[in-house]
This record gives C-alpha cells, structure tokens and sequence, in this order.
C-alpha cells in the first residue's frame, strides 16, 4: 500500500506540473495588453516607364578654329512598384534604351562664331554615365563595348562611372552607334517619390586638326532623373 501511495502521489504531482507549464506558456503565447500586430507588407502592380533625353553640348575651340557640337539621344526604361503601407517605390530594370547615340558635328570657328562645315584629322570621343550627384554610386553591369572605369567626374574629381569610348578618322561629322549592344543596366533603388534617383552623363572629346597634340573637351554633365 506505501508503494500504491508513493506513486499515486509522483503521478498526482506530475500532472500539477503539466499543468503549471501549460499555463505558463497560453500565458506567454497571448499578446500583452496594448500590443500591435504590423501588417506584412503589400506591392503595388509593376509600372513599366521610358524616359527619353536629348541632351547637347558646343565647344569653341580658338587655337584650332574649330566649333564641335556633341548630341546625345536614347533613353532609360525601368520598373517601379510600391510598397504599402509604407510608400516606398523600389525602381528596377534600370537600362539604358533605347541605347545612346552619340553625334558631332564639325564647323569652322572665326571672330567668336561658329561658321560653315569644317574637318578634322581625328577625333576621339566619348559618353560617360554614372549617378548624378556625387555620392550616388549606383550599381552597373556591362555588355561589349562598354566599360566600367574610375576615373574623372566634372565637380566630383574621381567616380566610378559606364565608359564608351571610340576613336574616329578624318571627317566633319561623326556617330557614335550602340545598336544590337546589350544595355548596360544600374541596380534596385528604393525610396519615397521624392526621392527619386538621378542619373548624369557627360561628354568627352580629343580633336585633332593635324598629327599635332590634341586639344582636349569635356562637358558639364547633363541631369536625367526617374519619375515614379
């Protein structure tokens, strides 16, 4: 019987502290008073975009006589969609297309303007992309052709920047073409829509009027920002 009662008891005493646990954790499972529970987030449909540009630059070279005119056309298509509830708008697919064409044209310079048709020898000219402000670094990837380079950034001394660059002959007027060129294309941005990302380009050039050393041009960088 002592043995009968020594077991009725441990099992009596088991079952107590079942009990306690389950107890604690209904305890510990339920919210507290006053907690809040966040919705996951939501996205918005995908909104497909094209934003064209045109952007035009003349320099006026007085020891060579000669006035270039460099104009860049193409575009950048991306994706964006909102997140909820807390608005932010993720941009994707960031690409350049249509791919950027870059011309220029040649005349002669006298008396401070720019005149009829004109040649030069060579030329070497190039577009460069990369965010617009100076702390804006965006990611690239890259096809052929193009290039990834550090190098100069007016008003921003070095920054990481896509390079194409490509050297011509003699002529009055030159095209730079990308067709059949797979994009290069820049990474996820997100922000609210007032924060929406701003890319730059800007122009590089060496002109030649005869087998002496070039005179060198470059531009101030042309602002091409992307609306949600």
């Amino acid at each position: 019987m002592r043995q009968l009662s020594g077991i009725v008891r441990h099992r009596a005493t088991a079952l107590l502290l079942a009990a306690v646990l389950a107890a604690s954790c209904s305890a510990a499972a339920a919210p507290t008073s006053g907690a809040q529970a966040y919705p996951l987030p939501r996205y918005g449909p995908v909104v497909e975009h094209t934003k064209t540009y045109t952007a035009t630059w003349t320099f006026r070279d007085g020891s060579l006589r000669r006035c270039v005119t460099y104009t860049v056309t193409g575009g950048i298509k991306y994706d964006t969609q909102v997140q909820e509830p807390s608005g932010v708008i993720e941009w994707r697919k960031q690409r350049l297309s249509p791919q950027p064409t870059l011309a220029a044209s040649v005349r002669a310079y006298d008396s401070g303007r720019c005149g009829g048709t004109a040649k030069l020898a060579e030329m070497s000219m190039g577009q460069h992309w990369s965010g617009y402000s100076c702390s804006f670094n965006p990611s690239r990837s890259f096809a052929a052709f193009w290039a990834i380079v550090v190098s100069f950034w007016p008003g921003c001394g070095n920054k990481s920047q896509a390079d194409l660059t490509t050297v011509y002959g003699s002529s009055s007027s030159y095209t730079q073409y990308t067709n059949g060129v797979p994009p290069p294309t820049f990474g996820d941005y997100g922000g609210l829509p007032d924060q929406e990302p701003c890319y730059g380009l800007y122009v590089s050039s060496q002109i030649y009027v005869s087998a002496h050393a070039p005179n060198m041009h470059l531009s101030s960088p042309a602002k091409l920002c992307l609306p949600s």
